[in-house]
């Protein structure tokens, strides 16, 4: 094989490795919820919470219900509490970045894991 060809070969490799990876990094990515109000806020116990939104894209088709969409642990993330307490006390709306999981409660439900929180106006 000339020099010429495995020069284009090693590039072409390593185009389509860099490509695969960055295909499968997006598969695993989380999502944003859209804006929305926070219409309910259930403390189930003290390691979880479900936040009802008024709109919600479900990125990841958790089996979300009545009761809400995103579950986030408000012992290890005050802050979240704080912020859709706050929205829904003020009337603000939120943008709720979720994971690419979903964490079961009951059966055939489970809801979307946040990652970030943002208020707005």
């Amino acid at each position: 094989m000339s020099k010429l060809k495995v020069l284009i070969f090693k590039k072409l490799l390593t185009i389509g490795i860099i490509s695969l990876l960055i295909a499968s990094n997006y598969s695993n990515a989380g999502g944003w919820s859209g804006i929305a109000t926070v219409d309910e806020i259930y403390a189930l116990n003290p390691t979880q919470v479900i936040v009802k939104l008024s709109t919600f894209s479900n990125p990841h088709a958790c089996l979300v219900n009545a009761d809400g969409q995103v579950i986030f642990n408000p012992s290890t993330n005050k802050e979240f509490l704080s912020i859709f307490l706050a929205a829904q006390a003020s009337g603000r709306k939120v943008n709720v970045f979720v994971g690419d999981t979903c964490t079961p409660v009951w059966n055939n439900t489970s809801y979307a894991d946040i990652i970030h929180v943002k208020i707005g106006s």
